[in-house]
């Protein structure tokens, strides 16, 4: 699915604060190693996310590697922006460059930039928009702008495990001649358990509705995570995509059916 690229907290109804998710309330209490980072992290204004994407298709493959970075300038308020590089190497098109460039604004109360893993990346109010800059012709873009608000909440089950629910809605516009038109609305539940010593496992199963197929289609999620100190950390993600990504060459007549995906995460603090 379409992917909140911003990384933050909100405070949800039930009342957890943005330091409880970051901080461990809820997950893990900062060993006295880490307390001496702790407040330079709570000050971050930036953020630095790396990742590679492995696209299982039935006709070939895809390759996507980016890098996202965050930006919260103001309290409450953060900017976000993802620069793709695809290698396509399907059947019947086949090429490699830059893709689709994805923006991101979002509202948020209490934001803390974090680079624990388990911090939701897609709560508070946000806004995104799929810029395609990417080349169809040579898979590596939609041919198509996607616009894509969300809304995502935060619920502390028991001790080192949240739910974390999402709404998220996408349409594309201005649709250029390769372009596979996508409208979907989806609803997705984060179960993340964090361990004592920093491992974590979340599973996401996600609903959506297809207003151009006019179906309805489930997906699942499953990520497994280590992190090795404040600021840095792995995780790799197993994905089902019965609805493909609108960054990726995927038409009514192709499907993704996995995606592995390996992340660095890395918090800058100034």
């Amino acid at each position: 699915m379409f992917a909140a690229i911003v990384l933050f907290v909100v405070i949800p109804a039930s009342g957890a604060k943005a330091h409880d998710l970051a901080d461990g309330k809820d997950s893990v209490k900062p060993s006295r190693e880490d307390s001496g980072t702790e407040a330079a992290d709570q000050r971050a204004t930036q953020r630095l996310d790396f990742g590679i994407d492995f696209y299982d298709a039935a006709d070939g493959s895809i390759v996507r590697g980016g890098i996202n970075y965050t930006w919260a300038p103001l309290a409450d308020h953060s900017f976000a922006a993802t620069l793709p590089v695809v290698d396509a190497g399907l059947a019947d098109v086949e090429g490699s460059g830059i893709g689709d460039l994805l923006l991101r604004y979002n509202w948020l109360p209490a934001l803390t930039l974090t680079a624990d893993p388990w911090v939701p990346n897609s709560l508070g109010i946000g806004m995104g928009l799929l810029v395609p800059t990417g080349d169809a012709a040579k898979g590596t873009g939609g041919d198509q702008w996607v616009i894509s608000p969300s809304l995502g909440w935060a619920a502390i089950i028991a001790k080192r495990t949240t739910l974390l629910p999402q709404l998220q809605y996408m349409k594309s516009f201005a649709e250029g001649e390769l372009a596979h038109g996508v409208q979907v609305i989806s609803l997705s539940v984060d179960l993340v358990r964090v361990t004592r010593n920093k491992f974590w496992v979340q599973y996401t199963p996600a609903a959506s509705y297809d207003f151009e197929a006019e179906q309805y289609e489930l997906d699942n999620l499953l990520v497994l995570g280590q992190q090795f100190t404040r600021r840095f950390a792995l995780r790799l993600e197993l994905r089902t995509l019965n609805i493909a990504d609108p960054q990726d060459p995927a038409g009514e007549d192709r499907e993704l059916d996995y995606r592995a995906t390996l992340k660095l995460q890395w918090i800058l603090a100034f």
